[in-house]
């Protein structure tokens, strides 16, 4: 039917032909193919001229919208590739909350303000289908799983606590020691 349409248009077949990008005689079969299966004759053709018959003026009608409108989907699917447009759901453990991750996360809704973006800080385990995330990001290993996953950095962790604990309390030789309870508890945080 677009070949019908763009033959129709360009009142030629070579003009046509050209413009879509592909063979005369393509373009010939293909609306030879479609009047076949109509039942009807859509077009005179002479060597000089070519016309719509009465059953082709009410179908090009018909074709005509039905071209613009997928020719306006397809700008709009096309125009989607340039500037990002959607919900983009995301999940991160609540310690990220003021990391250099969510500071880009903020730059990228400066930079993508059409883009909804739906932010879950949360500790909790998630799973990426049941919860229809689009993103999740973890600390810690992956457990064998069949989602794409990327590393995206690295960070140390260190056992700290003031002098003042310290004094009070065992310092801790080996990690089996923290196993032991009240006496060796210290605090864990992420270093940059």
């Amino acid at each position: 039917m677009a070949i019908f349409s763009k033959v129709v248009a360009a009142s030629s077949f070579r003009i046509a032909a050209k413009e879509l990008g592909i063979a005369p005689s393509r373009v010939s079969h293909s609306v030879s193919d479609l009047e076949q299966f109509l039942g009807v004759t859509l077009l005179h053709r002479t060597t000089r001229k070519l016309s719509l018959t009465p059953e082709g003026e009410k179908f090009y009608t018909h074709v005509e919208n039905i071209t613009k409108h997928a020719e306006a989907g397809l700008n709009e699917i096309n125009s989607v590739g340039d500037e990002p447009i959607g919900t983009l759901k995301i999940s991160l453990p609540a310690f990220l909350a003021s990391s250099e991750i969510s500071a880009a996360i903020a730059e990228f809704v400066q930079i993508y303000p059409k883009v909804n973006l739906s932010l879950n800080y949360t500790d909790q385990v998630v799973n990426i289908m049941d919860e229809g995330l689009d993103l999740s990001i973890r600390v810690g290993w992956l457990a064998d799983s069949s989602l794409m996953a990327r590393k995206i950095g690295e960070s140390k962790r260190l056992l700290v606590a003031s002098s003042t604990y310290a004094k009070k309390h065992k310092i801790p030789e080996h990690p089996n020691d923290l196993n032991s309870g009240i006496g060796y508890i210290l605090a864990c945080v992420a270093a940059p």
